[in-house]
Formats: structure tokens, C-alpha cells, sequence
């Protein structure tokens, strides 16, 4: 068969696994490789031309397999958030929004690691300004003024 690109069959497995791995490390571990040149043999295997296709291949039947392809499931959510259906809630149109802004990376969540004094002083920053309240997602417009209560409430610690 020349000119006919085969995998070879951990290739092949990498493919297969790929799609529905946690990371191309774990996909290529799944698929036979060493734990401890898994990284390395997942950033080879990616960047040939034939694993490429093999997992544009696997995703397509995934996606097929599955009850909604990408668009049917944006589409979806964009009904949702339109408010469409009689029985969407503001709540479920903005989870709806949230989410497609999430997906299409238009909303990117920050997450910071804080020592437990500074998340004292956060709790206690969150519960002494108006309009943080549980649950609150600290928004861009308001970070600096969230930033000042937290700084107030860390020096009464």
C-alpha cells in the first residue's frame, strides 16, 4: 500500500484514546506508552499528519455516537439563553449565556491559591461590602474595589 499512511498500533490506540483522555499524557499512557516518556511520545504522536486524522476520525464518530454535536449543543444553549422556550428561567438563560462564554473562550475564570489568613480577610471583605454576596463572582469593573476590602479587612486580623 504506498503512499498510505498506518499507524502503528500504539499510534492507533493514542487515536482512539485521545478524544476522551484527561490530558495527551494520560491518552498516551492508555495506549502502551511509559509513564515516564509519556509526555514526550503524546507531543511527537500529535504533531504527525496520519495520528492527526486518526483522531479527527474518532472524534467524528465520538461526536456522531453522542446525543448532540458541538453546534446542535451551542444551538441549544443559545435557545436557552434567548429565552425561547416558555419555560426558561433568568437564571437558566444567564448559566446558558455563562456557559457558551465559557466554551467559546470568552469568559476566562481566574482562580487564586490564598494563604488561610487572606481568605479570612476575604470572607470577612465579601460579608461587609454591599453587593458581595455568597456565591459572587468578583467581576472585572469591581476587582479594585474588592481588592481595597480585602486589604481593610486583612490589617483588622
Amino acid at each position: 500500500m504506498a503512499g498510505v499512511a498506518v499507524l502503528t498500533p500504539k499510534e492507533a490506540r493514542f487515536a482512539r484514546e485521545l478524544p476522551t483522555a484527561d490530558s495527551a499524557t494520560d491518552a498516551a499512557i492508555k495506549a502502551g506508552y511509559a509513564p515516564t516518556s509519556a509526555h514526550v511520545q503524546a507531543s511527537r504522536a500529535i504533531r504527525k499528519d496520519k495520528v492527526v486524522k486518526a483522531v479527527a476520525k474518532q472524534q467524528a464518530k465520538l461526536e456522531k455516537a453522542s446525543a448532540y454535536t458541538r453546534e446542535e449543543w451551542e444551538q441549544r444553549l443559545k435557545e436557552e439563553a434567548e429565552g425561547s422556550k416558555t419555560d426558561t428561567s433568568s437564571n437558566a438563560r444567564i448559566a446558558a449565556l455563562q456557559t457558551l462564554g465559557k466554551a467559546n473562550g470568552w469568559i476566562q475564570e481566574r482562580i487564586v491559591m490564598v494563604s488561610a489568613d487572606v481568605a479570612r480577610a476575604v470572607i470577612q471583605a465579601a460579608s461587609t461590602t454591599p453587593n458581595f454576596e455568597p456565591g459572587y463572582v468578583v467581576q472585572e469593573g469591581d476587582w479594585d474595589r474588592f481588592q481595597e476590602a480585602v486589604l481593610q479587612a486583612s490589617k483588622s486580623l
